[in-house]
């Protein structure tokens, strides 16, 4: 102990800022890690609840469980992306601004469109007709 002191007067080196520079990797990481388990999380439970909304008969329920499923998979990504942002803040390292745009770009990238909705719940022609006259 008292030669870890000694060393380190002489180093001059402070004991905090071996811990932050730790600190700073295991949260890089740890965002990074978290981006990519979320967004495939968020596909994974997208894909599979999907299957469960095909199979429902009128297209209230449809797009009231699928409004829900992209709410989830929406959280499911955005929480990411916000460690990711209190990742930046904390360490104040330009190094997370890539890991930032993972998440965030994903989130772009599965933005809900009236094509993707028709897309995805496989709608019929009467069902888009429905879907024309309602207000969505």
């Amino acid at each position: 102990f008292l030669g870890t002191i000694g060393l380190n007067n002489f180093l001059d080196i402070e004991f905090s800022d071996v811990i932050a520079a730790d600190v700073h990797i295991i949260l890089l990481v740890t965002a990074l890690l978290s981006s990519i388990v979320g967004i495939a999380v968020s596909s994974f439970f997208y894909k599979k609840r999907l299957a469960d909304i095909l199979k429902m008969k009128t297209l209230k329920n449809k797009l009231g469980n699928y409004r829900s499923l992209l709410l989830v998979r929406y959280v499911l990504v955005e929480g990411p992306a916000m460690f990711c942002v209190v990742t930046l803040m904390l360490t104040n390292r330009l190094e997370v601004l890539p890991i930032i745009v993972i998440p965030l770009g994903y989130l772009i990238y599965i933005r809900p469109t009236k094509d993707n909705i028709i897309t995805d719940l496989s709608l019929d022609y009467k069902e888009l007709e429905e879907l024309k006259q309602s207000s969505l």
